[in-house]
């Protein structure tokens, strides 16, 4: 099977010193853990400004897609061993100096969110897990789009909804 694990955060570390969080830490070990019971596992992420990508084995750049009138450049490589597309959105929504902390996190996560579907519904053959951290309780119409797209392509939803509790 096939598994994409669609998160705001992973390791490689932020170049900041305070950690955002444990969704990276979450979505690495149990990725590794899918993978070690031989599935294929891949995660997307916004391609972020402050990312260590000397942490990132065979970093390059594979293509690029048009999502809400903005260009997106597509990058692949591997972070302790799992496959990862990072989403680098033109627009410069990602190159903000953070992940989190800023009055507009809502709109980019869910930004992130419908650019990461319109990536994924150009690829076959995928089964979906997507794994959310706090924006997952403000993003149900994502949630919506998420369960269509999937009946249309064949595959399955499964959403984690981490910390839910402080949206």
């Amino acid at each position: 099977m096939c598994i994409v694990f669609r998160c705001v955060k992973n390791t490689p570390n932020t170049t900041t010193p305070k950690q955002v969080g444990g969704l990276g830490d979450v979505v690495t070990a149990l990725g590794r853990a899918v993978q070690d019971e031989g599935h294929q596992v891949h995660v997307i992420l916004p391609k972020y400004d402050c990312i260590n990508y000397d942490e990132v084995e065979n970093l390059t750049w594979a293509n690029d897609f048009n999502w809400a009138g903005t260009s997106i450049k597509v990058w692949k490589g591997f972070v302790e061993g799992l496959e990862t597309v990072f989403l680098e959105p033109l627009n410069g929504i990602f190159w903000v100096g953070c992940i989190y902390g800023r009055n507009d996190d809502a709109g980019r996560f869910t930004f992130f969110c419908n650019a990461a579907l319109e990536y994924l519904r150009n690829v076959s053959g995928w089964k979906y897990v997507f794994v959310w951290g706090w924006v997952g309780g403000i993003l149900w119409g994502v949630l919506v789009y998420s369960i269509v797209l999937c009946g249309v392509c064949g595959g399955s939803c499964i959403s984690f909804c981490v910390s839910i509790i402080y949206t």
